[in-house]
This record gives C-alpha cells, structure tokens and sequence, in this order.
C-alpha cells in the first residue's frame, strides 16, 4: 500500500508540474513585452513578444528576444538545427497554408496526385508505361550517366558537398556562397523531414522487382520496395536549386544551370527504375517550396524581423477594453 501511495503522489506531482508548466507558458505567449496604439479598433500592429526570464530552456531552444533578433551574426551563421527546428513551426502555421493556396503549387501535386492515383489498378497507366519506357531507353552511356547523377543527388553526397563548400567558403571569405550553402543545408533537412513523413504515409511500390505503384502497401512482396513516393532525390536537388536561384538572382545562368542539374538528377532515378515520373513531380514541387521557405525566412531575419515569434501579436478592443493576442499572416 505505501509503495502504491508514493508512485500515486509521484504521479500526482508530475500531473502539476506539467500544468504549471503549460500555464506558464501560455501566460508567456499571450502577454505582450510591450502595447503597440490601435490604428483602428480590431487592427494589429507589429511588436515583438518575449518569453518570460523564467522560461530560460524554452527561450533558449525556440524563442529569440530583441538582441538576438538583432545582433551582427548573420541568420546563416546560426545553428543549423535551431534554425530547422523553428521553421517546422513557420511552415505549419505560415508557409504550407500559403502555398496551398497557390495555383503553381497544389495544380502540379494535383495532376500528379490523380496520375498516380490509376497505377495499380490499371495496368496501362501513364505513369507507369512512361516509367517503364524510359527504364528500357537508358541503356549503355545514358545508365551510366544516370547512376552518377543518383549518386551525386543522395543524401550523403550531397550534404558532404554543401558543407564542404560552406567551410571553404568561409575560409576564403566568400559570404555570398556561405549563405547559399549554409540555407541549402536547412532546406535539405527540411526536406528529409517531409519526405520521411509522406514515404512512410504512401508506402508506395517502386518500379523495380515488379512494382506497379500501389499505395498503402505495408508489406511489399520480395524484392520490391514501398518507398517510392515521393522522391528524396527530387526533393533535395530542387530545394538546392531553388536557395541557389534566389542567392545568385542576379546571374540569369544560376537557375538555368541549377534547376536543369535539379531536373537531370530527377529524371535519373526514374531511369534507374527507383521512381515513377509523379514521384520526381511531387518530389520537385516540395523541394522547390522548401528552398524558397528558407530564402524568405532568411530575407525577413536580416531584415530585423523574428520569423517565427514577430507574428504574435497582442490586440486591444476598445469597445469592450479586452486583451489578447493574435497571430499576423503575412
């Protein structure tokens, strides 16, 4: 009975420390540091919040108060894994509802969604004749072209590459190429955060060993494989090509250069028989998105702006004098 009795106070105990815990920090996410005047009744205006002084661990993982905000070091500079952490809140809460809304963005995942959707079931798809088709096509020189394209587009490789060139970079006092690799890094970490997430979701065959890309498949039969949608490949390669792009914007050979590298290390893997065509559409569409999330987010951090805790904003009603806090979509 006494040992019963102490794990039920212990269990007790803990149930409290959590609620505090919570109640702490909602207090520390609604009450402003400081109250901007209302332009208008029910108008927000920007101003910055900070997490309270007791609150160290929290501030210290996520929150950014007004001298980090900003201090000297570039956003790039940053933790790497600090700056992931904070855009999986950003992405949730900003940038996936923007895109969304987006015709460049949800048409392409779209058409592709509805083409994958009849392989499967019909064995005259098109994604799976063309599949096929280009499989037969890459013989001799085009093979071995397309395995070292697979090769320079896999994780290892690539992230080995990025890092490589950012420490050179930085030695060599090259801060334009610094910034791009060191964004390309987070995109690409973004992105295997994603597609870790849809490939366990979709558990989608792959086209060698007999595959014909059903869904949902959590068993495949030997020799085949459920992790073909979407491809990790596309999605790193673009999410490079698109923070390269929007770095080097000022040279129009950059994105030519890199979305056609993007492009041929895609069309690789379906060469190699890993994907079906509207694994590369999906893959690239996702990428393309991280890529660009990261840029803006390191655009709107040098331009003195919290990404992620700016868009908390406290609100006065002066009809009925309430207070409260909102979040600002931008």
């Amino acid at each position: 009975m006494g040992t019963r009795t102490a794990e039920g106070r212990s269990r007790g105990l803990k149930q409290a420390a959590r609620c505090v815990l919570l109640a702490v920090l909602a207090i520390g996410l609604i009450v402003p540091a400081s109250f901007a005047e209302n332009r208008a009744a029910g108008n927000l205006r920007r101003t910055y919040f900070e997490l309270p002084k007791y609150l160290p661990v929290l501030k210290k993982l996520f929150g950014e108060d007004h001298e980090t905000a900003t201090e000297s070091r570039p956003y790039w500079r940053k933790n790497l894994f600090r700056r992931v952490g904070g855009d999986q809140i950003y992405l949730l809460t900003t940038w996936w509802p923007d895109e969304f809304g987006e015709v460049r963005f949800t048409l392409p995942i779209a058409l592709a969604a509805v083409a994958a959707s009849r392989t499967g079931s019909d064995p005259d798809a098109w994604d799976l004749r063309t599949a096929r088709r280009m499989q037969a096509w890459s013989t001799g020189g085009r093979l071995d072209a397309a395995k070292f394209l697979s090769k320079l587009g896999e994780s290892g490789p690539a992230f080995l590459l990025v890092s490589s060139t950012y420490l050179i970079s930085r030695w060599v006092g090259n801060e334009r190429i610094e910034r791009a690799t060191s964004l390309s890094a987070e995109a690409l970490l973004n992105g295997t955060i994603y597609v870790g997430i849809l490939k366990r979701v979709m558990r989608r065959t792959r086209p060698f060993g007999g595959g014909t890309g059903e869904f949902f498949v959590s068993d495949p039969p030997p020799g085949q494989s459920n992790g073909s949608y979407p491809s990790g490949h596309a999605t790193g390669a673009f999410a490079i090509a698109a923070v390269f792009s929007h770095e080097f914007r000022d040279h129009r050979w950059v994105p030519w250069v890199a979305y056609g590298t993007a492009g041929l290390i895609a069309l690789s893997r379906v060469s190699l028989g890993r994907h079906f065509p509207t694994d590369i559409v999906t893959g690239a569409i996702l990428g393309d998105s991280l890529g660009r999330m990261v840029s803006h987010r390191s655009a709107s951090h040098t331009e003195g702006l919290d990404p992620m805790w700016a868009r908390f904003q406290p609100y006065v009603n002066p009809e009925n004098r309430a207070i409260g806090a909102g979040y600002l979509q931008r």
